[in-house]
């Protein structure tokens, strides 16, 4: 795992001191935001697998619940749901994503899906890794297509909304939408025209001076 630190525990290895240890960093690791989803998984099929090891150490415990119906095999995962509050149905998952076959696993981080959980338990749901393989090759054509096509923006929706209310717009509003459709600015020192004919300043014959 890329920063990580690489956790070792296992059913056929338990030391109660190694565990507490492991468990320690696995919670740190957790914690880490730049894991990716494989990544995850992993952590917590190795907390599952520390927790099976400690039920391990207990065999007549075990054997006991199993029979009334308790945890049994599944002891591991309702232990690392309780002790990471998360789902068994999401630690279920992260396990199952953590038994991909290495060459499947390579194939998604070569291919930029180590971080998409949804591809990674697609391709889990096939046994064979060379079929895991072409499941994660499948997705990943599917990505490559669709960041190929452009994304809407903002202004996209809004020329959308425009164009479906302009029929609907007034004259009035269109003129001003409408580029250049503003009427320049009047000119102060242009002479109005009378609304009889003439200029405004032309004095009426009642007015004018008397002629010599």
């Amino acid at each position: 795992m890329g920063g990580l630190r690489q956790v070792q525990a296992g059913a056929g290895h338990h030391r109660p001191g190694n565990d507490a240890a492991a468990m320690a960093e696995i919670a740190e690791n957790l914690h880490r935001r730049e894991i990716t989803a494989l990544e995850r998984a992993e952590l917590i099929a190795r907390w599952v697998a520390l927790q099976e090891a400690k039920a391990a150490v207990k065999p007549a415990q075990v054997a006991q619940v199993s029979s009334k119906g308790g945890r049994g095999k599944h002891g591991g995962v309702s232990a690392a749901a309780r002790d990471l509050g998360m789902t068994r149905d999401a630690v279920s998952r992260a396990v199952t994503v953590a038994k991909l076959s290495t060459e499947a696993k390579d194939a998604a981080k070569s291919s930029g899906l180590d971080d998409n959980q949804s591809a990674l338990l697609a391709a889990a749901k096939a046994q064979d890794p060379d079929e895991q393989v072409a499941a994660i090759m499948r997705a990943a054509e599917v990505k490559a297509v669709r960041v190929q096509v452009p994304k809407r923006t903002q202004d996209d929706e809004l020329v959308d909304r425009l164009a479906e209310r302009w029929p609907v717009i007034t004259k009035e509003l269109r003129e001003r939408v409408r580029p250049g459709a503003l009427s320049a600015p009047a000119d102060p020192f242009k002479v109005p025209r009378h609304p009889w004919g003439g200029r405004a300043a032309r004095l009426s014959p009642s007015r004018r001076a008397p002629c010599e």
